[in-house]
């Protein structure tokens, strides 16, 4: 079998199987379509050893202007077709093990985060918008959750009795479609909140019963809505958070960013790394693990201004 035809095989079986997101699907397909099949489309699967693998990588590393987060990420995706060929015993055992090759390094992320103080003037600033997106920006911050997370909420994943919210699905628009699946790393969750959180839920709960009752919107259960009482569009809360942020003159970083801060900010206040990574989902502790980098600075931050006010006062 080439290549070409065993990797549009393995799309369609991934699509089928609905393993991978709608987006994912199209990283997924984009990478195959213009890097991946260009170099092996001609290979015979079994014929691929480890060291053309190396020099697919070493290609992309010279020849490409890919950055080496997304030359890791084609990485990962070949290492995904190898490994379902072996599981459909195509082909013996995979070449692409990551012990077989020299992997390019890719630097530590760093995230856009709000500091505390910014994170305050950003509630402090919401008195003035509708409720619902009082709302969501706000729980955006406590929850941690992703904007995806946040618009596939329903008035039913509420638990007013244990003070928390169920997490177990996620909304994401792909090609002009909008798909509603379990989230990210199929990490379903509850979610500890707060009770003043709760009666904002309760209040526009209220008003949208009488909207239903009205006639103006269908009984639906979305918490975030369009006019039409329709699902939020879950682009929607990136473009408005931007506009809010311009309208109170208050540094730009992107709606994503509501999930870096609170993450960080629950470590800085004490919070274990393990707890972080089960409020926000995460699948293993080390994604978590990123965050306490900030955690670092902050607590540096904090040792020079302590330091600087013994040393005036000492003066």
């Amino acid at each position: 079998m080439k290549f070409k035809d065993y990797v549009h095989y393995y799309l369609e079986q991934k699509r089928m199987a609905q393993s991978l997101s709608p987006a994912s699907w199209v990283t997924y397909e984009a990478a195959a379509r213009n890097y991946i099949i260009p170099f092996f489309g001609e290979f015979e699967i079994e014929s691929i050893s480890s060291d053309a693998i190396q020099d697919f990588i070493n290609h992309l590393l010279s020849d490409s202007d890919l950055a080496v987060s997304s030359i890791r990420r084609y990485i990962t995706i070949i290492q995904s077709m190898f490994t379902f060929a072996v599981k459909k015993k195509i082909i013996p055992h995979s070449p692409a093990k990551s012990e077989l090759l020299e992997l390019p390094r890719c630097a530590t992320p760093r995230y856009d985060i709000f500091g505390k103080e910014e994170a305050q003037k950003i509630v402090a600033a919401l008195e003035k918008e509708p409720l619902q997106m009082q709302l969501l920006i706000q729980l955006a911050i406590v929850t941690g959750a992703r904007r995806g997370e946040l618009v596939a909420l329903k008035f039913s994943d509420f638990d007013y009795n244990t003070l928390r919210v169920y997490i177990e699905h996620s909304a994401s628009r792909v090609k002009g479609k909008t798909y509603y699946k379990p989230p990210k790393d199929y990490e379903a969750r509850y979610v500890s909140i707060t009770r003043h959180l709760l009666l904002m839920v309760q209040t526009l709960q209220a008003e949208r019963e009488n909207q239903v009752a009205q006639g103006i919107i269908p009984n639906d259960d979305w918490v975030f809505i369009q006019k039409n009482g329709a699902m939020m569009d879950p682009n929607r809360p990136t473009h408005y958070f931007s506009k809010f942020l311009k309208r109170n003159g208050l540094p730009y970083h992107k709606f994503h960013s509501l999930r870096h801060t609170s993450a960080t900010l629950l470590l800085y206040s004490g919070a274990s790394v393990y707890q972080v990574m089960r409020r926000l989902g995460h699948a293993s502790l080390t994604t978590t693990q990123i965050y306490l980098h900030y955690v670092d600075d902050a607590d540096r931050k904090a040792s020079e201004v302590l330091d600087q006010m013994i040393r005036n006062t000492g003066k």
